[in-house]
């Protein structure tokens, strides 16, 4: 699969200069009862997750908590059913395993089972569900294998009314030898409030983890994947070229992914395709930062204040930027109130704080989709 393919990687051979990062990745596959893979939005930490767990060639199952339905409170019935649907693609895959999983299983008061599938009954779904784990755990240490379930964007789980799935992994994490977990978040600050990690309260506080941190591209490596990725098909875009996307899209690897895979398709290499992969990666940027807003939208014109701050100053301290937030809503907040505000941001990673102490957008297409407004 080329670099520009838009769809996750699965081989190491396709995957751009995240060799450190997979070897890791691969060796706590073989023991830690859970991982965390943590970076910006598209930075490769779908790709990383599905190209190591092809290479380890560990039994998987993968949540993608993008399955799950719509942008607020996720019903228990929505969060079964993705469930039951992962559980169920990782059976078709394993038929033999899948016989002796449903035998284990038919039994279970809170499960109905039609063929190599299973579904849960609304009325017993929780408990059925730590069922359905400590059979999996079970299938696993008699069939001598280590199971991984891995939750994709895992923060995406906090939304699920009514139960505490922070409360199953550590069910999981205590009990269940045989079976590891693997947690990917973009929103990282979100998926530590998930976790609870600095709560001695919280089901999995002073449980030991591994993670593993994907960064954005650095300027040269921006250039070397674009080289790369080109030379792939054979083809030696100007160099003009390929220093002004790298200049405009800085660093997020998902954009010289979706402007290759397009310059590819058509044989075009100029500013006008450039302008083009960066609109598109507005609108997409500026629809997850509304997802955000609908869940907070008594302070949306608060948080949309504080964006504008840094698409005008680029980047900015604490104070200029609550400056800039009175001054355009004609009025004082409060300081506390503020650097929640402000925290949230971070915690979503539209916001990133420098090692200087200042704030700026994450993404710079986010900006931009501000700028052409």
């Amino acid at each position: 699969m080329p670099y520009f393919d838009p769809k996750p990687k699965t081989c190491k051979a396709d995957l751009y200069n995240r060799e450190v990062e997979l070897s890791k990745l691969i060796n706590f596959l073989k023991f830690s009862p859970l991982i965390l893979i943590l970076g910006l939005r598209r930075t490769g930490k779908t790709s990383l997750l599905y190209t190591a767990l092809n290479e380890s060639k560990m039994p998987n199952i993968i949540f993608d908590c993008r399955e799950l339905p719509g942008n607020r409170v996720i019903s228990l019935s929505g969060f079964f059913d993705v469930m039951a649907k992962c559980v169920n693609r990782f059976l078709r895959l394993r038929r033999r395993l899948a016989r002796k999983f449903i035998s284990m299983v038919e039994h279970i008061e809170g499960i109905s089972v039609l063929g190599f599938s299973i579904k849960f009954k609304r009325s017993k779904g929780i408990s059925s569900l730590v069922d359905v784990f400590d059979s999996l755990n079970e299938l696993a240490e008699k069939e001598n294998f280590r199971l991984i379930f891995a939750f994709d964007e895992a923060q995406e789980l906090r939304r699920i009314a009514g139960f505490r799935v922070d409360r199953l992994l550590a069910y999981i994490y205590d009990n269940l030898r045989n079976i590891g977990i693997i947690l990917t978040g973009s929103q990282i600050g979100l998926l530590y409030k998930f976790l609870r990690v600095n709560d001695p309260e919280a089901p999995l506080y002073g449980r030991a983890r591994n993670e593993i941190f994907l960064s954005n591209f650095t300027v040269e490596q921006s250039i070397d994947f674009l080289i790369k990725g080109f030379k792939q098909y054979n083809v030696s875009p100007p160099m003009e070229f390929i220093n002004e996307a790298v200049y405009r899209l800085n660093g997020v690897v998902g954009w010289p992914t979706l402007l290759g895979y397009k310059a590819i398709s058509r044989r075009t290499f100029n500013s006008k395709l450039i302008d083009e992969v960066l609109i598109e990666a507005a609108q997409l940027a500026r629809s997850e930062f509304e997802h955000f807003l609908a869940l907070r939208w008594q302070a949306r014109d608060r948080y949309l204040a504080i964006i504008r701050a840094l698409v005008n100053l680029d980047r900015a301290s604490w104070r200029e930027i609550k400056r800039y937030l009175e001054f355009s809503l004609g009025g004082k907040i409060d300081d506390k109130n503020f650097t929640v505000l402000l925290k949230n941001l971070v915690d979503a990673g539209f916001v990133i704080k420098t090692a200087e102490g200042l704030y700026k957008l994450a993404d710079p297409v986010l900006k931009y989709s501000f700028m052409k407004r």
